[in-house]
């Protein structure tokens, strides 16, 4: 049991409540369960005494079962239970986002190269635009990666300045004024009489990018993806 910091309510004592409550609980005590609850929680007795559990409202306080007992391994089967089902919720959330990436790409598959080009050079605008903005969210994780004693190659490829996304800005206009990278023929060949084997290039689908602590990746990625018609 790990014990956090001081409360700024009541007059502490956490370590003697999980002694007294690791006692209750032993081995040859009548005591089977006890509770460890936030005195600030007026709702806590309720509603660790009712028959329901509120999932939203989640865990009200710290349960001590005797060791070995039927409570501590329906306990530990529970949590066990709840770890899966977290695990298996995560996947889910990533399949959805993998599926949503493809059906939107499929869209983006099927717009102009003047559509595209428009949506880059709007990007272009925007990261122009919000400057400001996105240079103080930067400073924000600067300061954080600082506190938190990052490596220091990692908080200079973090930072962001006016001359780096004046760069961005710039490379996704070039981008944008290239030549449309789809529908185009590399090669043919016949493979006989009236058949022909052509190389066209195509979108891909969906990329799946992992880069760390480089925020000025991720419009280059973006522009690139947006360019040939892929997920992201």
């Amino acid at each position: 049991v790990g014990i956090g910091e001081k409360s700024k309510h009541g007059r502490g004592g956490m370590e003697s409540k999980i002694s007294a409550a690791q006692s209750a609980v032993e081995p040859g005590s009548r005591c089977r369960a006890c509770m460890v609850l936030s005195g600030v929680d007026l709702d806590a007795i309720r509603s660790v005494t009712s028959e329901e559990y509120d999932s939203a409202v989640g865990p009200r306080g710290t349960l001590f079962a005797t060791p070995g007992s039927e409570l501590e391994k329906l306990a530990l089967k529970e949590i066990k239970d709840s770890e899966s089902t977290v695990a298996q919720s995560v996947s889910d959330v990533a399949h959805q986002m993998a599926t949503a990436a493809r059906d939107q790409a499929r869209k983006l598959q099927t717009l102009p190269h003047l559509e595209r080009k428009a949506i880059l050079y709007a990007v272009a605008d925007t990261l122009e635009a919000e400057k400001e903005g996105l240079l103080a969210a930067n400073k924000i994780d600067l300061d954080n990666a600082e506190r938190d004693g990052t490596e220091l190659q990692l908080v200079r490829r973090l930072k962001l300045t006016d001359a780096k996304l004046a760069t961005l800005s710039s490379g996704i206009r070039q981008i944008a004024d290239q030549p449309d990278p789809l529908g185009v023929v590399k090669a043919n060949r016949e493979l006989a009489d009236g058949l022909i084997l052509s190389q066209i290039t195509v979108p891909i689908g969906v990329l799946m990018i992992i880069f760390e602590s480089r925020p000025d990746s991720m419009p280059q990625i973006s522009a690139l993806a947006l360019a040939s018609g892929n997920g992201l």
